[in-house]
């Protein structure tokens, strides 16, 4: 089983991005949440992967480009599951996805 870890990125983060957050936090209570804004995701590169990846992500131009970059990124380092800030979850995740069987 992956962490149960999610991750978000937003260039700004607004009462709408933290209302979908807060979303999946009531329908996922296991799971963590983690919220990056454009300068947070930047440190992460940079912390993680150095000066090239951080300066790739401030590059980059199109939001959901960064996006894509950033969620790279941090899924191969951190594991765990990227979700669009924008999304509004309808159910929870224990709906689809399901523990491992036991050996």
């Amino acid at each position: 089983m992956f962490p149960k870890d999610i991750y978000f990125c937003h260039k700004k983060i607004d009462d709408k991005i933290t209302y979908h957050t807060n979303n999946w936090k009531k329908l996922n209570p296991s799971y963590k949440i983690y919220l990056y804004d454009d300068e947070m995701c930047e440190d992460f590169l940079n912390k993680h992967f150095g000066n090239l990846h951080s300066e790739i992500f401030k590059f980059i131009k199109h939001g959901p480009i960064k996006a894509d970059f950033w969620r790279a990124c941090i899924i191969y380092r951190l594991g765990g599951l990227y979700v669009d800030a924008d999304i509004n979850p309808q159910v929870p995740l224990s709906s689809f996805i399901f523990p491992d069987p036991k050996p």
